[in-house]
C-alpha cells in the first residue's frame, strides 16, 4: 500500500486513517517505524535506516514485551492524538501534518 497516498479523516477530534500492515510510515519529515512500545522510532532520512533501526530494536526488546490490544475498529486504525500517551508518535505526527496541510489550503 502507498504510504502516500493515505487520507486520514477528522471524525469528533480522532484521526481515523486507513489500517497499515506494514511498520514504516513516510511523513514529510522522514520515515517512521511503528512500534509496540510506548516510543515510535524516527524520523530516518530513508527507509534503509528506518529498517536497520528496526532490527535493532526488535533484538532488543525480542521476548520482552507482549503485544497490545492495537486501535483497530471495523478495519480502521483509530487513534486520538489528544490522548495518546506514545512519545515520537509516527500516527500523531502525520495527523499533525495532514491538519497543517488542510489548514493551508483551506
Amino acid at each position: 500500500m502507498d504510504q502516500q497516498s493515505e487520507v486520514g479523516m477528522s471524525v469528533n477530534e480522532q484521526v481515523l486513517t486507513p489500517l497499515r500492515s506494514e511498520r514504516f510510515l513516510h511523513t514529510l519529515l522522514g520515515w517512521y517505524v511503528r512500534t509496540r512500545e510506548n516510543i515510535d522510532l524516527g524520523p530516518f532520512t530513508n527507509r534503509d535506516d528506518a529498517s536497520a533501526a528496526l532490527n535493532r530494536h526488535i533484538r532488543q526488546f525480542q521476548g520482552v514485551l507482549r503485544r497490545e490490544h492495537g486501535t483497530q475498529r471495523h478495519g480502521m486504525d483509530i487513534h486520538d492524538p489528544e490522548s495518546c500517551d506514545k512519545q515520537n508518535c509516527a500516527i500523531c505526527m502525520e495527523a499533525h501534518i495532514l491538519s497543517q496541510t488542510l489548514q493551508i489550503g483551506a
